[in-house]
């Protein structure tokens, strides 16, 4: 369960936005993560699959947030198995992942 119950209370306030943009978007994943050149540290996770929890880490520059961070992705894909890009990433091997939203948080 990651660090799921030792959230901080800012943890739980993003927690309550990523709920509400996963449920207003149909989405069953929504995160905040932090790229630190190496890796992707999942930081908040609302998830309806245990596959992502608050805490998990995967190498960064195999993610579609630095694909999209570099200019080969774009911020919205409506559709990653029509994008050849998106379909190289490991990310698109999950069977639930088939639209992806990125909003950059700097």
């Amino acid at each position: 369960m990651g660090r799921r119950g030792a959230r901080s209370d800012a943890d739980e306030k993003v927690a309550e936005l990523l709920r509400a943009a996963k449920d207003s978007l149909g989405h069953s994943l929504t995160f905040l993560s932090r790229l630190d050149g190496q890796r992707q540290h999942l930081e908040v996770v609302e998830s309806a699959t245990p596959l992502f929890r608050d805490g998990q880490t995967q190498p960064q520059q195999t993610s579609f947030c630095q694909a999209i961070l570099d200019g080969r992705l774009p911020n919205v894909i409506p559709d990653v198995a029509k994008l050849p890009e998106a379909k190289r990433l490991p990310a698109a091997r999950f069977p639930r992942i088939r639209s992806f939203v990125s909003v950059p948080v700097r």
